[in-house]
């Protein structure tokens, strides 16, 4: 699980960056194009996340652990503590296949969200 947590880590700092200029639009002068595409790398870096804290809870994290992690993550906790929280009313699956598949469909309704959230 130790490679796990410094991959989710990384992908959690990358969307802090990208959505603090996306939620500060007048910070950085952008052009539509310029914004479709920081919003791009901001939903698939979310959807990666999604992915790791499915993984985390299909793998048996207790959810007050994840919890905890979500609620330690400064400005991005507003989005990892709903998503966390999204991933726990999900039921463990016992086959690795299924693992598969839960961890796929949430990673995708994650980034269909950020998308939803962030393109005007």
């Amino acid at each position: 699980m130790r490679k796990q947590t410094v991959g989710l880590y990384f992908w959690r700092n990358l969307i802090l960056a990208t959505l603090g200029v996306l939620v500060a639009p007048s910070a950085i002068a952008q052009t539509d194009v310029e914004r479709r595409v920081m919003v791009l790398e901001a939903c698939q870096s979310f959807s990666k996340i999604a992915g790791s804290v499915m993984t985390l809870r299909q793998l048996g994290m207790p959810v007050r652990e994840a919890m905890e992690r979500a609620k330690n993550d400064g400005p991005v906790s507003e989005f990892t503590v709903p998503m966390t929280l999204e991933a726990y009313e999900v039921p463990q699956m016992q086959t690795e296949e299924g693992r598969n598949i839960l961890i796929k469909d949430f990673s995708s309704q994650q980034y269909l969200k950020c998308q939803e959230r962030f393109s005007n």
